[in-house]
């Protein structure tokens, strides 16, 4: 059961920090001591990767304040990069005084791609894939029972093409429900694909004694996840805000202009995504989840906007207000979640339940962390807040020894 205070944990020495998280998640902190003093390379690792040496370890930070559908939490982040975990807190911190994040997510359904080429007629092939769609979906869930009997699975198949270019796309739609779900898609995938071919055959989509006008190039998954998006909002009266030197209006219209660059400048876009994924794929990582695949989905996302950024920040009637639009294919069940004590005890402190949970929590941490780089650029400057951040550390190191 969590306490009704979130912990100000930067005060506490290593040990208590642990212990304050284990009291205000209402988890066991022989759980947590046991789960950081006991990971085994060898055991573990092996089982992830080929031609282990060893780890490469990076630091797993509790990350608190955090307020997302009136749920408090305190997020993990798995992260490498001085002063993001203070940042995402502190912004944090202000939102959820006046009610924290608002966030959605779409249903887990992610998309196979089994891609031919070399197709002259375009039309015909989608004609023949539309008759025996059903039949299609139901050969691919026949290969995977016990997805359906828990109500996944193949719920669509699509056509997707251009006129103007020799390739044609089947794509297979998948709710993959708490999974990530590449290897799932890939496998679906993988069944429907000579099962695709040979229909093709049978309606005589070859011209006789010529060249085939057609060929299945490859079956696989794509990583941008564009059915699988998350959203996150949130509003904050400007006359509240304030930071070294600048008052609430002034603030925030350095915030609002430095985010309409972005937008209209692919250069800076680049880094200002950057700043929002320094939290979004801390979750990630922490979480055992695939950062390239978050990543490269984002990138995505922002190039089919027109290279602009993931966040939007505008001033209405005396607010300030901040929202987000990413896809994230994430997931809590999988081979690193049973194999993997580190993976568990992030999920359990964040007390997340599903995967739709998780890609809510994910968008809201990289907002957090965006307003914030975007906060110290437009007043101290970044490296100056970093300076700050590395002082306070020195000091925070001094005190407790």
């Amino acid at each position: 059961m969590k306490s009704s205070r979130i912990p100000n944990l930067h005060k506490f020495s290593l040990k208590e920090r642990r212990e304050k998280v284990a009291e205000y998640m209402g988890v066991s902190i022989s759980n947590i001591e046991t789960v950081l003093s006991s990971l085994d390379p060898i055991g573990i690792y092996e089982k992830m990767a080929e031609n282990v040496l060893g780890t490469m370890a990076f630091p797993f930070c509790a990350v608190p304040n955090f307020t997302i559908n009136q749920k408090d939490y305190i997020l993990t982040y798995c992260t490498w990069e001085n002063s993001v975990v203070a940042a995402a807190s502190k912004a944090a911190k202000v939102i959820r005084k006046y009610g924290g994040f608002e966030a959605h997510s779409d249903d887990s359904i992610m998309i196979g791609q089994i891609i031919l080429s070399k197709v002259a007629n375009h039309v015909r092939l989608e004609s023949i894939i539309k008759q025996c769609k059903q039949e299609l979906i139901h050969i691919a869930n026949q290969a995977k029972p016990r997805m359906s009997e828990r109500g996944g699975g193949v719920i669509d198949i699509q056509c997707a093409y251009d006129d103007k270019n020799p390739f044609f796309v089947v794509e297979i739609h998948v709710n993959v429900l708490d999974a990530m779900g590449a290897n799932i898609v890939d496998q679906y995938a993988e069944v429907l694909k000579p099962v695709i071919e040979k229909k093709l055959v049978q309606n005589d989509l070859k011209k006789k004694g010529q060249k085939e006008d057609y060929r299945i190039l490859m079956a696989i998954l794509t990583n941008y996840a564009k059915k699988r998006m998350a959203r996150a909002s949130f509003k904050v009266p400007i006359k509240e805000l304030q930071t070294k030197g600048f008052m609430g209006r002034e603030f925030v219209e350095r915030v609002v202009e430095a985010n309409q660059f972005a937008r209209s400048n692919s250069m800076r876009a680049c880094t200002d995504i950057k700043g929002f994924m320094n939290g979004a794929s801390a979750v990630c990582m922490a979480t055992g989840n695939d950062v390239q695949a978050l990543e490269a989905g984002v990138y995505a996302h922002s190039a089919e906007m027109g290279s602009i950024t993931v966040s939007r920040f505008h001033i209405i009637n005396g607010y300030f207000e901040g929202s987000a639009k990413i896809p994230v294919a994430v997931g809590i069940k999988g081979n690193i979640t049973r194999a993997h004590p580190m993976v568990k005890l992030a999920l359990e402190i964040m007390d997340i339940h599903s995967a739709n949970e998780l890609a809510q929590v994910i968008v809201c941490a990289g907002l957090a962390n965006n307003i914030a780089a975007l906060g110290a650029l437009t007043t101290e400057g970044i490296e100056r807040g970093h300076r700050d951040c590395r002082k306070e550390l020195v000091e925070y190191i001094k005190s407790i020894k």
